[in-house]
């Protein structure tokens, strides 16, 4: 067996390589070291901390306007077009006795030009729990952006399938130790099908600095074949809004979006139950934002923000890749940027919360379940130029939260003097958790 840190070593390798090559062909007259704060942004694949990258994520807009990745408008240094960045990220969560371990590692690049931008990352991994090892790697994924008005914007995406593209019994099984939405762990999408798509996003100036955004857009995953399970969503139609504007030095955004699907449960002959992990149906996000500086100079900066999330007929919640069924989810987070000399110390802090249930019946058979859990996620980061084009930055962060569960099941019944046969099982688990690792970006 590999040892936990194999998948990552040679991506340090090359970059350690890249880096050497950059240093030593520095052009001459190159620019002073650019700030630490606009060179960040524009070289990061996310924010920093790994539990806000998260919920940044659900909380702002699926598709462009509010893009946490989204770094068209920004103003970024002079003569920096290109940014490549390693991340070794290594995660561990306890629920109950269950216990398991992740390591990532993440590369990203990024072009940037006037009106375009395209990016790239891949992400191999190593996830263990249950006794059960796999070894693969998240979608690989790349898009393209064209901004062709002002706020206006076309992209055009796609991804690869996971490694492994579907999971058998086991696996499912390991990965459903802990896989809950209010942590997040990146073998969560193992099993996933390949996907392309395109989406638009179009703005309109309501005067008195506030702004209309509307947007698009539709993502088609092929139907897979063979018998262990996938996800797959299928055809999938976007749609959305949003409402900004300036309060002072302050920026304040609302939106709301939503998400359906068409993929059935992939059902085979034979099989009482489809191989589909997708939960079914789409979804219903609601979001407010606010950020801005945190000093008269504008050199200290936060966000603060509100999220909802609400799953529309998902008839599949309860999959077996899963600890708890699909319910809604909702939380809040605070992000700062803290300018130290030439370091920015990022620190953040998020709860949510998830809740889910369901009362299913038959003539002969009730089934009902009543889910929930929560977490509290604090960490921070800190962004540390090494030279004008380099930055390293190491990060850390724990959680804590709980996850219970109920599950009824009651056979026959006829009234009051035949109540039938109940039986019910369920936990309630404390949820403990951490993350570390250190981030290589150079920007050019």
């Amino acid at each position: 067996m590999s040892h936990p840190g194999l998948l990552l070593r040679t991506s340090w390798v090359a970059v350690a390589l890249v880096v050497l090559a950059l240093l030593s062909v520095r052009p001459a007259g190159a620019q002073g070291r650019p700030d630490s704060l606009a060179r960040r942004d524009s070289a990061r694949a996310g924010v920093p901390a790994d539990s806000a990258a998260k919920l940044r994520a659900l909380a702002d807009s699926i598709l462009l306007e509010d893009d946490p990745d989204d770094d068209m408008s920004l103003d970024v240094p002079v003569g920096i077009r290109q940014s490549f960045s390693v991340q070794s990220l290594n995660r561990g969560y306890t629920i109950g006795g269950n216990s398991i371990a992740e390591n990532v590692g993440v590369v990203t690049y990024r072009w940037r030009a006037a009106d375009w931008r395209l990016s790239a990352s891949a992400s191999p991994l190593r996830y263990a729990g249950n006794g059960t090892v796999i070894s693969g790697a998240p979608p690989v994924s790349g898009r393209l952006d064209w901004s062709f008005a002002k706020g206006d914007t076309l992209r055009v995406y796609g991804r690869s399938a996971s490694v492994p593209a579907s999971l058998d019994s086991t696996q499912s099984a390991a990965l459903g130790l802990v896989s809950v939405s209010t942590i997040d762990l990146e073998s969560f999408s193992l099993g996933t099908q390949a996907m392309f798509g395109a989406r638009a996003a179009f703005t309109f100036d309501l005067g008195n600095d506030v702004s209309l955004g509307l947007r698009g857009g539709l993502e088609v995953q092929p139907k897979p074949t063979g018998r262990s399970s996938v996800y797959w969503t299928g055809t999938t139609v976007l749609a959305g809004a949003s409402l900004g504007g300036l309060a002072g030095d302050l920026r304040w955004s609302g939106s709301v979006d939503f998400s359906r699907s068409s993929a059935d449960s992939l059902l085979l002959p034979g099989d009482s139950v489809g191989r589909n992990l997708f939960a079914g149906g789409g979804s219903l996000s609601l979001g407010l934002q606010l950020d801005g500086p945190l000093t008269s100079a504008g050199d200290a900066s936060g966000v603060l923000g509100l999220w909802y999330q609400r799953p529309i007929d998902n008839d599949r919640a309860d999959q077996p890749n899963r600890l708890l069924p699909v319910g809604d989810t909702f939380g809040a987070f605070v992000s700062l940027d803290l300018p130290i000399q030439k370091l920015v110390l990022s620190p953040t802090l998020s709860i949510s919360r998830e809740s889910a249930s369901d009362d299913a019946r038959t003539r002969l058979v009730r089934y009902r379940y009543e889910t929930s859990s929560w977490a509290m996620n604090a960490g921070a980061a800190l962004t540390i130029p090494l030279t004008s084009r380099i930055d390293l930055t190491p990060e850390a962060g724990a959680t804590f939260g709980g996850a219970d569960a109920v599950f009824t099941t009651q056979l026959g019944g006829g009234g009051p003097r035949r109540p039938g046969r109940t039986s019910a099982s369920g936990f309630s688990s404390s949820v403990r958790g951490w993350w570390a690792g250190v981030e290589l970006s150079v920007s050019f």
